[in-house]
């Protein structure tokens, strides 16, 4: 199996300014999911996909390997309407036409989960080749507060998100709930360009457990803020 892994990082954001060139112990969220990714006994060629020409130079001067920079990613599949699955295929289809190269596996592995290991990856990749049934993996985690005790809006009426869920009067009680975790998205080729569509999970999804301490996605400040925390407490 040909696995190919993408990491994203576009130019602007609209959480965080600057998102990917933020730092924790000195090394910005692209520099961590390089050095990561590097580590993988699976992932055969490994992509960094971005539109930012300061920060691809700012990643090639640093000389790391086994990452492979072959373009600018297009300004089309760049802006905050692009979804991360079009940065895939346009990594899939740029390898395949100027190296003659088809992964059967494509991998997203976004910058602003800076917590995923090695061990992280390679289990979600091998969960995916093990099950030759289904499409993709993606790896999940626990959820801070249930589901089942949100609501919506109508007009001046609380409506409950789920129906009849305003039975349970304990949390423990509660069923067990799970969210993705958006470090790893593993998906098999033929699935990802012909037959995806809309978001993750679909029926063929399988989903590796993620321990919540892992977890963080950095989308504001707070937790960059968290993270920051973390990372020392992780390497002390």
């Amino acid at each position: 199996m040909k696995v190919l892994a993408v990491i994203p990082a576009r130019k602007d954001s609209k959480g965080i300014k600057n998102k990917n060139h933020l730092k924790l112990n000195g090394k910005s969220l692209v520099e961590i999911a390089i050095q990561e990714a590097q580590k993988s006994k699976i992932i055969n060629r490994l992509i960094f996909s971005s539109n930012d020409k300061n920060l691809i130079s700012k990643i090639k001067k640093r000389n790391f390997k086994k990452v492979e920079i072959p373009f600018v990613r297009p300004e089309n599949i760049s802006n905050d309407k692009a979804s991360s699955y079009s940065v895939l295929k346009h990594a899939y289809y740029w390898l395949k036409k100027n190296n003659n190269w088809k992964a059967d596996i494509v991998v997203l592995l976004q910058p602003t989960t800076p917590f995923r290991t090695k061990k992280i990856i390679d289990d979600s990749i091998k969960l995916l080749i093990k099950n030759k049934k289904s499409d993709a993996v993606i790896t999940i985690t626990d959820v801070e507060y249930p589901p089942y005790w949100m609501f919506k809006k109508d007009k001046q009426k609380l409506i409950p998100l789920i129906h009849g869920s305003n039975k349970f009067t304990r949390r423990q009680d509660t069923p067990k709930a799970l969210k993705p975790a958006g470090l790893v998205y593993a998906l098999r080729t033929n699935f990802l360009m012909n037959k995806l569509k809309g978001i993750l999970p679909n029926k063929k999804t399988l989903g590796y457990y993620v321990n919540p301490n892992f977890c963080i996605n950095i989308d504001n400040y707070d937790q960059y803020l968290l993270s920051k925390i973390k990372i020392k407490k992780k390497y002390k």
